[in-house]
């Protein structure tokens, strides 16, 4: 891999954006070759250090001292681990971390965490959107440059790669891949839902008491497992590389996670129904038992025109509401209704 990545470049010493000082300590090619920076970022830091632009140069050679010194916590793309696990544990997902009409953001700037820059998955091999994009996120992250040191090409160009496989030779055969998910005391886990992603397809299946699914055809490469874990534990997101062999690959999940509190209960209309007629209706009923005598009898008085009978009549409906005290009752009955139903509906004392 490290002697692939200078074949873009020819041999000798760029100092054009060093100053006087640092012309001693020259970057290497092997400084760029760095774990925390893709492979076709480390292309770009090369070009950008390796050509007559000395504004690109300077920003090169910054963000490379910002990786080193541990002030940037890599340049990658969207979809590799490190990017996408920080995303994740976000409540994000990787394909949206550039935002629309950007090609690399700096993700982290200003916050808690090490910035890193992350680009646009499809943007690595083409140099004129890739390189630009890299400064612009750089600018964004506002850390403090070093001072720029030049560039000398220590690995050179290897010989040419040998020619592709005839167009008969057939390509490897697609293999089984076996996913098991685990808790971190070995336990199976089931419920959990397994994706594989690559050469943009892929399947997702949900594991069994076993804890494991398995996808019957998964071609050779790269290939992403997403694996989102029930209620009470974490989530996963691992690269494996598939050959032509049926492979087994474990998922640890931190399966101590509290269970997120369960949602408030609803008022249930229908419930509140049911216990509050039937009490409603036991009032009604003892308000007609209780005033029927005054109802009946007052328009045989008014007839008569004996006002004494009507003066007794009407004090039979004073006598009934005193005796009812129907707004206590029916209040009693909706503060029961709502007990039950988990309503707030309002009694005529609230």
């Amino acid at each position: 891999l490290g002697l692939a990545l200078a074949g873009c470049l020819a041999g000798g010493l760029v100092l054009t954006a060093a100053s006087q000082a640092q012309e001693d300590n020259p970057w290497t090619t092997e400084d760029i070759i760095d774990e925390h920076i893709d492979v076709d970022a480390q292309y770009a830091l090369m070009r950008m250090m390796s050509h007559d632009d000395v504004a690109a140069h300077i920003d090169a050679s910054a963000i490379l001292s910002a990786v080193k010194a541990g002030d940037l916590a890599g340049v990658y793309q969207a979809d590799r681990e490190v990017p996408a696990q920080r995303v994740r544990a976000k409540g994000g997902n990787w394909w949206q971390v550039v935002p629309a009409g950007f090609d690399a953001v700096c993700y982290g700037a200003g916050g808690s965490e090490t910035p890193m820059i992350i680009y646009r998955k499809g943007v690595g091999g083409i140099p004129s959107r890739l390189d630009p994009a890299l400064r612009s996120a750089w600018a964004s992250c506002h850390i403090t440059p070093a001072e720029p040191r030049p560039y000398k090409v220590t690995i050179h160009k290897p010989p040419p790669p040998p020619p592709p496989p005839d167009d008969d030779t057939p390509p490897a055969p697609d293999a089984g891949l076996t996913v098991r998910v685990v808790s971190g005391d070995g336990k199976a886990v089931s419920g959990a839902q397994v994706s594989t992603i690559h050469n943009g397809g892929g399947d997702t299946l949900t594991t069994g008491d076993s804890g494991t699914v398995t996808f019957g055809s998964v071609p050779a490469g790269i290939v992403d497992i997403d694996t989102v874990g029930p209620t009470s534990c974490s989530d996963d997101w691992s690269e494996v590389t598939m050959g032509s062999e049926p492979m087994t690959y474990e998922v640890i999940l931190d399966c101590s996670v509290p269970p997120p509190p369960p949602p408030p209960e609803q008022c249930d209309a229908e419930k509140y129904s049911a216990v509050f007629d039937p009490c409603g209706r036991a009032v009604l009923d003892g308000a007609v038992d209780c005033l029927k005598d005054a109802y009946t009898g007052y328009p045989k008085c008014a007839v008569s025109n004996d006002w004494k009978c009507a003066g007794k009549t009407l004090g039979k409906f004073w006598q009934c509401k005193s005796k009812l005290d129907h707004k206590r009752a029916i209040q009693e009955c909706n503060d029961k209704a709502n007990a039950a139903s988990n309503c707030k509906y309002k009694g005529p004392l609230d």
